[in-house]
């Protein structure tokens, strides 16, 4: 079991598995650790770093969540929603993970194998039905159908306008947040590990970057009208790191390297 606690005395706790074929993917790994912590750390201090994003709020997909503390962690500090996603085998654990926190009410586990479009839009479209629904409605989920975008002639999930709102100046307005279907915080620690899935995995990463807006709306700089998605990677300096940053552009994707003093303290 491991566990961090938050900055509001909060414990987080993720059970790993150790008797699997394939139990890298179960265990809590130091990259993982940093992780945590930094989004920690980042909560209590996004000013100081232009590099420190905090999750509060935000819609996060964690990849390769193994045991599931980084998502978990980032459910705890206060993110909208969070989604853990891993291989299949691994689901079980993850979902008694959620429970264990008792954090089902913004976390969600999914199967997500890199490299997968279905798995992919499937994530992206969950996304969009939780973007979808009104936090203040008691009809939130995204589970829900009357929570979905789809549903004829609104729904009784829809807000209501603001009085202040005109209805001819909608330039005037900032864009609903429901109309972005990407994660705003994409989560990845310690997934470069294995050259054979490399490819995939940056991938699936550029996938939900950059969403499933056709070409129109990317045409029309949809994707302007809110902040950038962003993916914080963690990982150990082992063979194949290099080649997996020199690949980023292939996929159009770009990065930075943020060297972040961290108090790390392992409970």
């Amino acid at each position: 079991m491991r566990d961090i606690q938050l900055p509001d005395d909060t414990v987080i706790q993720a059970e790993e598995l150790f008797d699997l074929p394939d139990d890298a993917g179960a265990v809590m790994w130091d990259a993982g650790l940093v992780m945590a912590y930094y989004l920690i750390h980042a909560s209590c201090e996004p000013e100081v770093s232009e590099f420190l994003y905090s999750v509060k709020g935000k819609h996060i997909v964690e990849i390769g969540s193994g045991p599931g503390l980084v998502g978990l962690v980032a459910a705890g500090l206060g993110a909208a929603q969070v989604i853990l996603s891993d291989l299949p085998h691994l689901l079980p654990n993850l979902e008694g993970n959620i429970k264990l926190n008792k954090l089902e009410a913004n976390t969600k586990c999914m199967e997500l194998t890199w490299g997968e479009a279905k798995q992919i839009q499937h994530v992206l479209g969950y996304i969009h039905k939780a973007r979808s629904a009104s936090p203040d409605s008691p009809c939130a989920s995204p589970d829900n159908p009357c929570a979905s975008p789809d549903s004829p002639n609104g729904s009784p999930c829809d807000s209501p306008a603001s009085p202040d709102a005109s209805p001819n100046s909608p330039s005037d307005r900032p864009p609903s947040p429901s109309k972005r279907r990407t994660p705003d915080i994409i989560l990845a620690s310690d997934c470069v590990y294995k050259m054979t899935e490399l490819d995939d995995l940056l991938a699936t990463i550029s996938s939900l970057l950059k969403g499933d807006y056709n070409a129109k709306e990317l045409e029309e700089g949809v994707d302007l009208m809110f902040d950038e998605p962003v993916c914080l990677l963690s990982f150990e300096d082992r063979e194949g790191a290099k080649g997996f940053l020199e690949d980023l552009p292939r996929h159009g994707l770009v990065s930075t390297e943020a060297n972040i003093a961290i108090d790390v303290c392992q409970h």
